[in-house]
């Protein structure tokens, strides 16, 4: 196994040395380049991982929906430790909680049980959330979106922007302190 490894790391260095320059270099110019479109998966989304606020934002507006901000990340999410944005869409608060990376977002949607009640945070930490409503968490990019309501309209538009439902089985709360849009 040492072996392999000194191999290893002394064929990246040699794969690093060249020949000194003897005459003139010569610069190639490039060919303009063309954008397409980055590919799409069988949701419909892209599937770059800095997907963030403004898109979710352009793609709900590009669906048709009436979009505002709220607040703008004026406080954090002590249960999903990134700063939250509550929006609206259409007449239906939501919140979306922005990470500085996938992977910390990545981490944070998989503390999300199921039913979208329990979440385990950073070092295990376990939060029992009682929600206003059924918690509907969608998450893509470096972003977590949640829904609280039984409204179809905003769970099919999120499902059909981010992907599914990260609590499919989410269940009422029945607290109502949520914003008004």
């Amino acid at each position: 196994m040492r072996r392999w490894a000194m191999i290893t790391i002394g064929a990246l260095l040699l794969s690093g040395c060249t020949a000194p320059s003897t005459g003139p270099t010569t610069t190639l110019a490039r060919p303009p380049q063309t954008t397409t479109s980055p590919p799409t998966t069988s949701v419909g989304h892209s599937p770059n991982p800095a997907y963030d606020l403004s898109a979710l934002l352009n793609d709900l507006t590009a669906r048709g929906g009436k979009v505002r901000v709220l607040n703008e990340g004026t406080h954090g999410s002590a249960v999903l430790n990134a700063p939250e944005v509550t929006i609206c869409l259409d007449r239906e608060p939501l919140r979306v909680f922005e990470y500085t990376s996938e992977r910390n977002r990545s981490a944070a949607s998989a503390g999300i049980d199921p039913t979208g009640s329990t979440i385990r945070g950073a070092g295990g930490k376990i939060s029992m959330v009682e929600w206003v409503g059924p918690p509907h968490f969608y998450a893509r990019g470096r972003i977590i979106v949640l829904y609280l309501g039984a409204s179809t309209k905003p769970t099919t538009q999120l499902a059909k922007i981010l992907g599914k439902s990260l609590s499919p089985r989410a269940r009422d709360g029945g607290i109502s302190n949520e914003p008004t849009c």
